[in-house]
């Protein structure tokens, strides 16, 4: 991106994280017990994330031409069961770490069991938000389905149990794809897909292409940020990966390949934009920061 196109997509990229953290905010604050529950739950909330799935959801309402007011609704529950799978990620029987974004974890600042029930109520906000007053009522009977799947058996947690059988047994590069396309790729295709369907009229399979090359950039840059990034700017210990016995992309592939890889992913991206008629200036955008962010 040249410095005039990089600068108007990061005000835009600020714009958007400060609408849906206020939006988050606003909601917690109606939705949430004062104390240590309540306190946990907005620990894990607002501890710095990028927000990539809100800013896909906003980005692709705005591609499509939809009011951002009516996508405020899915973007939170996504964000919401986003940061309760990085809590219960976190905890000593999942990953067992201890800082995430330059931080102690939730178990760590709160204890192993106000962590996890912080998690279970953030996955069951995700759908009271879905359903809140002001959302768009005709929708959520599908909002929540794709929700449902992203996150459920099928899709996050089906990745993340299959995520820990790869430290104990050998897997191949497309053994590690599967899980990746459940564990990381699932919400990131919600992400559109909680957009699209507003859209039924449209042929958006491109769309959906794209997130699918997407979340598979998402996790091979976060594969070769634990090599290649700084413990300051990452935010956890680099190496960690490679030291509790994770099956990456990196670990499998070797880095030049992992990168290789990445960037044909972009390129697979890239060109699902290039198809459509409508501005998808942002989602390419996104992309792009997704693939060279340095956390």
């Amino acid at each position: 991106m040249d410095e005039s196109v990089n600068e108007h997509f990061t005000e835009w990229l600020e714009s958007k994280k400060v609408r849906i953290d206020t939006f988050m905010d606003q909601f917690l604050l109606k939705k949430t017990p004062d104390g240590v529950l309540g306190d946990a739950i907005r620990y894990g909330v607002f501890g710095g994330g990028k927000r990539v799935r809100p800013l896909l959801s906003y980005a692709t309402a705005e591609a499509l031409d939809l009011d951002l007011s009516v996508i405020d609704f899915p973007a939170a529950a996504l964000e919401f069961l986003h940061s309760y799978s990085l809590i219960h990620d976190d905890l000593p029987a999942m990953d067992n770490d201890d800082l995430r974004r330059g931080r102690p974890t939730v178990h760590k600042q709160f204890g192993e069991a106000t962590a996890i029930l912080a998690g279970d109520a953030l996955l069951t906000l995700a759908f009271e938000v879905l359903s809140a007053d002001g959302a768009l009522s005709s929708r959520v009977p599908a909002w929540t389905n794709i929700l449902a799947r992203a996150g459920g058996a099928n899709g996050m947690i089906y990745g993340q149990i299959l995520d820990l059988i790869g430290e104990i047994s050998e897997l191949s590069v497309q053994e590690l794809e599967s899980i990746h396309k459940a564990k990381t790729g699932a919400l990131i295709s919600a992400s559109v897909r909680l957009v699209t369907v507003l859209k039924p009229e449209l042929n958006v399979s491109m769309l959906h292409e794209f997130a699918s090359h997407l979340g598979l950039c998402f996790q091979i840059r976060d594969d070769l940020l634990d090599v290649q990034g700084e413990t300051e700017i990452i935010g956890k210990p680099v190496g960690s990966d490679e030291r509790n016995k994770k099956a990456t992309f990196v670990t499998i592939m070797g880095e030049r390949k992992a990168e290789q890889r990445l960037y044909r992913e972009l390129e697979g991206a890239l060109e699902c934009l290039q198809k459509m008629d409508q501005d998808t200036m942002h989602l390419e955008n996104i992309a792009n920061y997704i693939v060279h962010r340095a956390h």
